[in-house]
């Protein structure tokens, strides 16, 4: 090979090179775009088999929030993405266009933080006709994201049908949004906060109601006990701490009571359970 064609294959070898480089780098930068979409479909898909059993069939989705209980514009791109989903995944299931459902909210100066506000419940169930509303949120997690979605009836009761938690990849994308990791107040260690972060929020499975004191009961004193406790991996209440008092004598009750519940525990990314932080109110009424 003289050098005139030595020089053409060489010209010919940088071509291709150059030509396969941003190739490459288009694959690259769609490989978490896919991976992340894939997580979203495993969640998706966890929550439409639970919705499912509960043969109830139109959904609200309604926006993710971050961890400050706001809507933002991530959690209303993850939003989205989850409702297209779950209309997916769950091909019985009518999903409601989130865009739709908060702009007429808003239309009607109705709480769009709070689904579970009784106006706004009612009017989610007369003008939509809709049954379920999932309600989620997400947190930086390690290296990833983490998303906890609740699927809840719209009535009186808000019974949970269903939940799932998990991670999607941290892309640079979402490592910009959520900037320096948060100086919050930490937990003790090995402790997460359910809700938050991939974690997903202890079940009660055997709580039965606190009596009154003799005291209290004869006084009519009413209100609502709210308790700050640690839900172990084994399912109970430890780490007790009052954090709004009625009085001293029903305080004791309720925390006596939440002593000796049976929980269901919060789950992590990883799919085992952990111990976490949550509330729990107890409201004392007297009986008319």
């Amino acid at each position: 090979m003289n050098n005139v064609d030595s020089e053409r294959v060489a010209r010919r070898h940088l071509s291709s090179v150059f030509w396969l480089a941003p190739v490459c780098a288009a694959l690259m930068a769609a490989a978490p775009a896919r991976a992340q979409q894939a997580e979203i479909d495993a969640l998706a898909a966890r929550l439409s088999a639970q919705i499912a059993k509960s043969q109830l069939k139109r959904v609200v989705v309604m926006d993710l929030v971050s961890p400050d209980d706001k809507s933002r514009p991530l959690g209303v791109q993850l939003t989205d993405q989850l409702g297209a989903a779950l209309a997916k995944q769950g091909k019985d299931l009518e999903i409601f266009d989130r865009a739709r459902v908060r702009a007429a909210l808003e239309e009607r100066k109705l709480n769009t933080e709070d689904v579970f506000d009784p106006k706004t419940s009612r009017f989610l169930s007369k003008y939509f006709g809709a049954q379920i509303v999932v309600t989620g949120s997400f947190a930086r997690a390690e290296n990833a994201v983490g998303i906890v979605l609740v699927a809840s009836k719209l009535s009186e009761s808000n019974e949970t049908v269903g939940q799932s938690n998990g991670t999607i990849p941290m892309t640079k994308e979402i490592e910009a949004f959520f900037g320096k990791p948060s100086q919050s107040p930490p937990l003790p260690p090995g402790v997460f906060k359910a809700g938050q972060g991939g974690v997903s929020f202890p079940r009660c499975v055997q709580c039965p109601n606190p009596s009154y004191t003799d005291e209290e009961g004869s006084q009519k004193v009413e209100g609502t006990v709210v308790l700050e406790v640690i839900i172990t991996p084994e399912g109970r209440a430890t780490g007790i701490t009052v954090k709004k008092s009625v009085s001293p004598g029903l305080d004791q009750r309720a925390v006596e009571a939440v002593r000796k519940w049976s929980f269901k525990p919060a789950i992590g990314p990883g799919g085992k359970p952990i111990p976490v932080r949550t509330t729990i109110e107890i409201t004392f009424r007297i009986l008319k």
